[in-house]
């Protein structure tokens, strides 16, 4: 709702800045929710190839940890990205604070979304890490998340009552479905 407040609509792109922490599941699902596309952005990145990203992809917002943000503000000069964002975990007396998600998502109402996504639509959009230039951006369908899924079901059997130890980066394909495996199974 926070989102769909700020304007996110079905095929608008949400670009995620963040660890491994909650709030990237939260933009995931936030964002898929609305039917947009959940952007990714590998935060190993110098910050010439993450502006580049934020330009090339055009996200209408950007969800951001607050400490990836002000690295990444002090190595431009202080300039603001491209696009409006939210910032999770904002410390105290952080110039950012009265932009925290937590802040955001209170003054929303908790009555569910329905979600509008479609097999064949736009799910996430993957940037590489450019070895041969600039980073090129990878489109993955809802349906192609959902064979990965599917994939994982048929190699592992992993059940609620268990623990899957996360040492992946979730901007990355490979961790994030493993950590949406993980998730689906409860």
């Amino acid at each position: 709702r926070c989102l769909a407040a700020q304007g996110v609509q079905a095929g608008d792109r949400v670009a995620l800045l963040m660890n491994n922490q909650a709030e990237f599941f939260l933009g995931v699902w936030a964002a898929r929710l609305l039917g947009a596309v959940v952007v990714p952005i590998n935060y190993f990145m110098v910050p010439d190839d993450i502006a580049y990203v934020l330009q090339h992809a055009a996200p209408r917002f950007l969800l951001a940890d607050a400490t990836l943000a002000m690295k990444l503000l002090e190595q431009q000069g202080g300039q603001p990205p491209p696009v409006p964002f939210l910032l999770a975990r904002v410390p105290e007396g952080s110039p950012f604070a009265g932009f925290s998600m937590e802040a955001a998502m209170a003054q929303q109402s908790t009555e569910p979304l329905t979600a509008s996504s479609h097999s064949e639509e736009l799910a996430l959009l993957l940037y590489t890490s450019g070895t041969t230039g600039r980073p090129k951006g990878v489109m993955l369908s809802e349906k192609n998340l959902l064979s990965n899924l599917e994939g994982f079901t048929q190699l592992l059997s992993i059940r609620g009552e268990q623990r899957m130890l996360m040492g992946l980066p979730l901007f990355h394909a490979y961790g994030l479905i493993c950590a949406l495996y993980a998730l689906q199974q409860g």
